[in-house]
């Protein structure tokens, strides 16, 4: 007959005693624990044949215990018997374990027999006996019961709480963790158990939790250890703030941790940052549109004048030198005028004179053009003549050709430019984005290049006016390219991020 390997789980050094007589006398090999996270060791050390387990211990109990030999493909094969003291008052509780015995602890003389029948069951290939043996001659205390009734509460409020609850023992093992904690860790409970919580954590959150188990191992104070708001955990998609505080106990210490979700809090923060920076941009554009409906007009009658007087001057001179400076006045006069057209497509009184257009067409006749003679490529997906749109196809005409410029200048040689288009629902897409869309249908105009991009503390200011990250001055770097997209697109009833 080969040899058995018999481990106990018991906190009872008694009970390991008398456990270890009776499988010893039956030939097994023994090992023993005190609780089940001394168990998960003993396991991946000397995977044992079978397991006598209690069902209430310290760190980690013998509930648990089975769970987690039950869900481990390469364990899930082990004969379990579960000798608990509770067995009788809470039979139903016992027989759901999964064991394949369930003995209720009574003398010693009756536990021997049990046991020794439970290995002749293991034996003879009889697995997940129905109900408890060892019953006979025991009745049910009250104060078990009551227990038992506490012990259930308890997890019941655990099972209950939005925040993740682990317990740690001095060596940073999780030997508890709620239905929230499992959650964050994406691990189910018996995947969670016995493992270390800075190896479940991001390496630099895990490091610090490390040095601070090691630190509280060597004497220093029992101070809690925080992973504040303003610098969570990282775990997958989630945002977690985290405090684990260390309780004395009788010479050694245990951690209590508290893990709390904060990934929807700081998602709202930043859509209300961006709704913030949404107004003040809104306000901007409104002074601007104040300014272009105060001045476009007197401007416009100024520089009429200025016009008609430069190409008098440019028709009675015969000095070269004088007519080249007039020259370059005439075309900064024309960079005037143009910044002044686009001044009044911020006016309110500026309204889109709107026809159907194809938007693919558009949208590859102005690329054709702003990218001739560069050696910029581009490509313009979707939008067949399904998409034809009421727009204004001047307004669209230089929205576009603003996003191309901008786009050819951030390339500075060699690139591509890719615009995709297509039709999404309003209200999915406020999901999917968490932009400020209203419901109804929109056109969808995806414009990429293949430039670096852009900083990502620069992006809430792209639409700003005036804001540039080019060189400032006459020929470029105005900073109102995308400002005058923003204002376009808005004028549109849609939105542009």
């Amino acid at each position: 007959m080969a040899e058995l390997r018999a481990l106990i789980v018991d906190n009872s050094p008694v009970i390991c005693k008398v456990l270890r007589y009776v499988l010893e006398a039956e030939g097994c090999t023994v090992d023993t624990a005190q609780d089940g996270l001394e168990a998960l060791d003993c396991i991946a050390a000397r995977r044992p044949d079978l397991i006598v387990t209690d069902l209430i211990m310290p760190r980690i109990d013998g509930g648990k215990l089975c769970a987690i030999v039950r869900n481990t493909p390469e364990l899930r094969d082990i004969f379990l018997i579960v000798l608990s003291g509770v067995a009788m008052e809470d039979a139903a509780g016992t027989c759901d374990l999964a064991a394949d015995v369930c003995i209720a602890k009574g003398t010693v003389t009756a536990m021997q027999a049990h046991v020794k029948v439970a290995l002749e069951k293991f034996r003879a290939g009889q697995r997940r006996v129905d109900g408890v043996t060892g019953v006979d001659g025991l009745f049910p205390r009250e104060v078990i019961r009551e227990l038992l009734v506490s012990n259930r509460h308890r997890d019941v409020v655990l099972a209950r709480m939005t925040e993740g609850v682990v317990e740690l023992d001095r060596e940073g093992r999780i030997v508890m963790a709620n239905g929230a904690a499992s959650q964050l860790f994406a691990r189910p409970e018996v995947q969670v158990l016995g493992q270390s919580l800075a190896r479940l954590l991001p390496p630099d959150c895990g490091a610090r939790v490390e040095a601070w188990i090691t630190a509280l191992k060597q004497g220093a104070p029992l101070e809690p250890l925080e992973f504040d708001y303003d610098e969570p955990i990282l775990l997958a998609d989630r945002q977690v703030t985290g405090n684990l505080v260390p309780v004395a106990e009788e010479g050694t210490f245990f951690v209590i941790g508290i893990l709390q979700d904060v990934t929807r809090r700081k998602e709202l923060e930043a859509h209300q940052r961006r709704l913030e920076r949404e107004l003040q941009r809104i306000q901007k554009l409104d002074a601007m549109s104040l300014m272009a409906c105060g001045i476009a007009h007197d401007f416009n009658n100024l520089l009429t004048i200025i016009s008609g007087h430069l190409e008098m001057a440019r028709f009675v001179s015969r000095d070269a030198e004088v007519n080249r400076l007039l020259g370059e006045s005439a075309r900064a006069l024309d960079l005037t005028v143009q910044l002044i057209h686009k001044f009044t497509t911020f006016s309110d009184n500026y309204l889109p004179r709107k026809s159907k257009v194809c938007l693919h067409g558009l949208v590859e006749e102005v690329l054709e053009r702003e990218l001739a003679g560069t050696p910029v490529t581009h490509r313009v997906r979707g939008g067949d003549e399904e998409l034809a749109i009421a727009l204004d196809p001047s307004l669209v005409r230089q929205m576009f050709a603003n996003l191309a410029r901008n786009a050819a200048d951030a390339l500075n040689g060699p690139g591509r430019i890719e615009v995709t288009l297509d039709r999404v629902d309003g209200a999915a897409e406020a999901a999917r984005t968490s932009q400020p869309l209203a419901d109804g249908g929109f056109v969808r105009v995806i414009f990429r290049d293949s430039g670096p991009g852009i900083d990502a503390d620069l992006l809430g200011h792209v639409f700003d006016p005036y804001f540039s990250t080019k060189q400032k001055g006459v020929q470029k770097g105005m900073g109102l390219g995308l400002t005058i997209v923003h204002a376009i697109v808005k004028k549109h009833g849609g939105l542009v991020w």
